[in-house]
């Protein structure tokens, strides 16, 4: 097995316990969003970072999905199904961990994150056999 093929692999088994913590933080009410933000935004994050990995493909050391996303197509790879919404997770990564979210912010939909992560998930296991 390659190098790139085992660091994708662990990304994506990574990013698989992101989400697990998601859904247990999502059963519980009193879990803030920013706490279910953040495995969401973790899980796709690494799910990306897996895939590019496997590829051979350089990434940077950031939680901006935007970034990560634009890697993509110059690679010949198809992006998440949800890549046009996806960027939305990003301020989970970091920002709101640590600051209080602005009041222009939307709660997060927690259904759509959940649903997001499950199609990029699978988009990245598929692609990495």
């Amino acid at each position: 097995m390659n190098r790139s093929h085992e660091l994708a692999g662990q990304l994506l088994q990574k990013a698989t316990e992101d989400a697990r913590a998601m859904h247990r933080l999502m059963e519980d009410d009193l879990s803030a969003d920013w706490i279910v933000g953040f495995h969401a935004q973790q899980a796709v994050e690494k799910a990306i970072k897996a895939v590019l990995s496997d590829k051979g493909i350089e990434h940077p050391f950031t939680h901006d999905i935007m970034r990560l996303l634009e890697l993509l197509p110059s690679a010949r790879i198809a992006s998440p199904p949800d890549a046009g919404e996806l960027p939305k997770l990003s301020p989970y990564g970091a920002i709101l961990r640590y600051e209080k979210a602005p009041s222009t912010n939307e709660p997060l939909n927690r259904t759509w994150a959940k649903e997001c992560v499950q199609r990029t998930l699978e988009w990245a296991r598929k692609l990495l056999g």
